[in-house]
């Protein structure tokens, strides 16, 4: 903090006794590179973050590094400050054409930023993938609720057969399940204790009941501009978040009914956490 942009982006090559000439060469590529050029002779300590950001990064690809590690690189910033360094940081590692390993805890950059995003729980992998298949297809209820905002609703319930077809039934609710997911189901079958997740929007909401509707009670209604998000509660308790259009405004303690779409749910198993449809 108390060397400037200049002495900070070149310290990492005087301390290995690269030339002179070698190390302003590199500086003020780094420096135009970054936008930084017109701060060169400024103290680090006066900068904003986004600024100390950009140096940060200028002591990085000065020694032309074959992979970038950033770990929380922006945790510290206010929100729109990171909103903003996310968007310059993914246009910085595309233009740079370096692999970048960029560590965070917050999904939203997670998804926002990455090419490929590894889920990690406990130390252990828990899903590689594209942002789209990570969302669309988490391999674990772990991956399905870290993923997501407004999160993934879940609700327990068990896995049954009956003539044939296959059933998640609990207190709440009946679901038939269509026949795709047959094959993958049969395999579980003996696993009756099972826990089904859908996503907010992924949830239709209905005046009155039909074929694999849940009954729900309206207990909050959160506006949120272009959509607003309803808090539901089930028959057995489990609280449902369901995305709706704006002008969809009901009333509290109304009771509506919610319909899953079934190409978008998702059933987990109670013991391992693995997504039987993955």
């Amino acid at each position: 903090p108390n060397m400037t942009v200049y002495e900070n982006i070149a310290f990492p090559l005087r301390i290995r006794g690269r030339p002179a000439e070698e190390v302003d060469k590199k500086v003020q590529w780094a420096a135009r590179f970054l936008d930084l050029a017109d701060i060169l002779g400024a103290n680090v300590r006066g900068l904003s973050g986004g600024q100390q950001q950009r140096v940060s990064v200028g002591r990085a690809i000065v020694r032309e590094p074959a992979v970038l590690l950033m770990d929380e690189p922006i945790s510290h910033l206010d929100a729109g400050l990171r909103a903003k360094m996310r968007t310059e940081l993914k246009e910085l590692v595309r233009d740079l054409g370096v692999t970048t390993i960029y560590v965070t805890h917050d999904q939203v950059e997670s998804m926002a930023m990455a090419d490929r995003i590894c889920v990690m729980n406990l130390g252990k992998i828990q899903q590689i993938g594209t942002p789209k298949e990570i969302y669309g297809r988490p391999r674990t209820e772990f991956v399905a609720g870290f993923i997501g905002e407004p999160p993934m609703n879940f609700a327990d319930c068990e896995l049954v057969r009956e003539d044939g077809q296959f059933f998640v039934i609990s207190p709440s609710f009946r679901i038939r399940l269509s026949a795709p997911m047959e094959e993958k189901l049969a395999q579980y079958e003996g696993t009756p204790q099972v826990r089904i997740g859908v996503r907010p929007e992924d949830v239709a909401v209905l005046s009155a009941p039909g074929p694999n509707t849940l009954p729900a009670e309206v207990d909050f209604v959160e506006p949120q501009g272009e959509r607003n998000i309803l808090s539901m509660k089930l028959a057995g308790g489990e609280i449902f978040l369901v995305e709706v259009r704006p002008e969809v405004r009901p009333a509290i303690g109304e009771t509506l009914h919610l319909r899953p779409d079934l190409n978008h749910l998702h059933i987990f198993e109670v013991r391992t956490g693995l997504n039987i449809l993955y």
